[in-house]
């Protein structure tokens, strides 16, 4: 069974269109599961009578009193799921191919040692592509966290992501901890999606540019070596610098605010020239 978890807030309209795709696909194994990041609507009344217009009932709603953010409404999400596999997809992307599920399955079938697949997603309003960080054409660093497979059994008990850090970069941390784990982040170019990015809620400009470079930070600086924080913290202030950001003391203070020192995962040295030699040294700062 593929777990399908939506991530949600005031986009009721959008998730619907979400959702329709994945019943067009040909794999119908699946359970559907929408975290509701505080919406000003609660729209259980109207998921209720959406899935029954589809005679869907293999799905849970689940409404948070607290926006969760993109993080925490992920570990939330695959904390209730009970599939195999699990697929999230932003509520404004739609699946465009009607075998993504079968596919998906398949890959990992073959590719015992995958933790997770990258999808081809696509933004028609620009013409552009969501690009992943290539090593070769059928493997990746990263991921676009839009839409994503991941093998739940690989995460055992394990949250996803740190929650503190809400949105923005948070597939980095999942991408460290699984070449850390010597897995592998597959791309299947033939797992197309759509995304259509809603107007709604969306972080722009110098507030997401800012999230942005904090939450990379973090991130790399649970799994990085000790010694190499000075590195980190001297790249940090270059990326301020390029982007324009100047209050290093409000910086400093949300970092510290975000950073948890239980989800610190340190690489050895030795791990991290391994994940250099993925990720290419240039990239790893």
């Amino acid at each position: 069974m593929i777990s399908v978890i939506f991530i949600t807030h005031n986009r009721k309209s959008e998730l619907f269109r979400a959702i329709e795709s994945c019943f067009k696909q040909s794999y119908k194994d699946i359970e559907i599961i929408i975290i509701d990041n505080a919406s000003d609507e609660n729209i259980a009344d109207a998921i209720e009578v959406f899935m029954k217009e589809h005679s869907f009932h293999n799905y849970r709603y689940l409404y948070q009193n607290k926006n969760l953010g993109v993080a925490g409404g992920r570990n939330l999400g695959f904390e209730k799921s009970r599939g195999e596999y699990c697929f999230f997809l932003d509520d404004d992307a739609v699946l465009t191919e009607h075998s993504n599920f079968e596919r998906a399955i398949a890959d990992f079938e073959k590719n015992k040692n995958a933790a997770a697949i990258a999808c081809q997603i696509y933004q028609p309003l620009d013409g552009t592509y969501l690009f992943s960080t290539y090593i070769n054409p059928r493997m990746v660093t990263t991921y676009v966290g839009a839409a994503h497979f991941i093998k739940a059994a690989f995460w055992k008990n394990k949250r996803l992501y740190p929650h503190n850090i809400m949105y923005g970069s948070e597939e980095m941390y999942t991408s460290l901890y699984i070449m850390k784990n010597n897995a592998v982040i597959l791309f299947d170019e033939h797992l197309k999606v759509n995304h259509l990015p809603s107007r709604i809620n969306r972080t722009k400009g110098k507030e997401r540019d800012l999230n942005i470079i904090i939450n990379t930070f973090i991130c790399r600086r649970y799994f990085y070596p000790a010694m190499l924080l000075p590195i980190l913290y001297f790249t940090l202030y270059l990326h301020l610098v390029k982007n324009k950001l100047f209050e290093f003391s409000k910086i400093k203070k949300e970092i510290r605010k975000r950073y948890i020192k239980e989800y610190e995962d340190k690489m050895t040295l030795i791990q991290f020239i391994k994940v250099c030699n993925f990720i290419k040294l240039r990239n790893a700062f």
